[in-house]
């Protein structure tokens, strides 16, 4: 799409999520709308079974592939309820402290739940547990995907991924002050299991988790509506004075607070200024996880010395530190000498079983230019990302 089509066309998906998430609908579509563009930034932006409650009063064929992925996603969360209250039906049982996160929880609080989808289940796993957790998984018919420092994940076909994280976020800038997260833990009865986060820590969580894909190449629609919905919710009971001291100590507080103006400006009666228009704007061309040009972007503006940015990230792309390889390949562990075969086994990989990827990365990366890093640095810094450095 054109600037101005685009624009035009997210706009009114703004409109349409808007009507959804306040339980109103549309009448009649404008002449300049086209529903085929405004089901392809939807469906960009994950949000395609958001949409159609507020088109379900339109003619049927005319919203029929809406209404297709609203049917998708009510099959995948009835799904999803059912392996999430067994899997926490079986912590229960060996003792395990394991919280929702995420989609989890904040698919209750959308006027019906279809409308939050989720790829996986995310859950905050007491890693001293973690051989139990693999017995349950298990049992209840999963087989294992991954595993890193960070993350365990898990599958059973034909739809379902559970990741277990023994810290609410991978590493970055922020998380020192917010990992693991068991400070945020509440429990639901004496000597019973960890199942929750105080209101406090999981909008923590939330504004760090999308800050976190934000500074690594961007965040879509959906996580400014999750903020939304969040505060609709919660915003009478929620300790102001620990969530800014809190936010303020993971320098996450400006940012945080346009994302709230942000979301009262889309989907409430909040107003919208200049620089909220431009994070809207950063936001919709964003997708649901960022663009990989943002993400280079990121990466050659996060030094003020460009020239020397530029040669880190490619240095770090063709051969990254130790601790990243060794999530990828788990023999790194106990062999670690052999870090040199295995960048070499990465880079043949990559070129051979992922040759379009590749040449795509190749052809971002050029387009980027030092005017383009700089340009993004001082965005993110305006929007309230002004450190971008990520521990390697």
């Amino acid at each position: 799409m054109e600037n101005t089509d685009l624009a035009i066309h997210s706009e009114y998906l703004i409109k349409l999520l808007r009507c959804s998430l306040n339980q109103e609908t549309v009448r009649r579509i404008p002449r300049a709308i086209d529903l085929k563009k405004i089901y392809y930034l939807a469906s960009l932006h994950s949000v395609t079974p958001a949409v159609y409650p507020a088109l379900k009063e339109l003619p049927a064929q005319v919203i029929e592939p809406f209404k297709t992925d609203y049917l998708k996603a009510w099959r995948k969360t009835a799904l999803q309820y059912i392996e999430s209250s067994s899997i926490l039906s079986k912590a229960d049982e060996f003792g395990i402290d394991c919280i929702p996160l995420k989609g989890s929880v904040l698919r209750e609080l959308y006027p019906s739940p279809e409308m939050r989808t989720m790829a996986d289940l995310d859950f905050l796993c007491n890693i001293r547990k973690i051989e139990d957790v693999k017995l349950i998984m298990y049992q209840l018919g999963y087989i294992p995907e991954t595993e890193s420092e960070n993350h365990y994940v898990f599958l059973k076909e034909p739809l379902m991924k559970v990741e277990f994280h023994p810290n609410l976020l991978a590493p970055s800038y922020f998380s020192e002050t917010i990992n693991p997260g068991w400070q945020y833990a509440v429990g639901t009865g004496k000597d019973k299991p960890l199942r929750n986060l105080t209101k406090e820590g999981f909008l923590i969580h939330l504004v760090a988790h999308a800050a976190h894909h934000f500074i690594n190449g961007g965040v879509g629609i959906r996580a400014v509506m999750d903020i939304y919905v969040y505060l609709k919710h919660y915003q009478k009971e929620l300790d102001i004075i620990t969530l800014n001291r809190e936010l303020r100590h993971a320098q996450l507080l400006e940012f945080y607070n346009n994302l709230k103006s942000l979301a009262a400006a889309w989907f409430g009666d909040g107003e919208m200024t200049p620089l909220l228009q431009e994070l809207g704007d950063y936001i919709v061309k964003s997708c649901t996880y960022g663009t990989q040009k943002n993400h280079i972007k990121s990466k050659l503006g996060a030094d003020c010395d460009y020239n020397r940015s530029r040669r880190k990230y490619v240095l770090t792309t063709l051969f990254p530190s130790y601790a990243v390889m060794r999530l990828k390949y788990p023999k790194l562990v106990k062999l670690p000498f052999l870090l040199p075969i295995y960048w070499i086994r990465r880079i043949f990989s990559v070129y051979f079983r992922q040759h379009k990827k590749a040449k795509a990365w190749l052809k971002d990366f050029r387009s980027v230019n030092k005017k383009d890093a700089e340009k993004n640095r001082e965005l993110l810094a305006r929007f309230g990302l002004k450190t971008m450095q990520k521990p390697q």
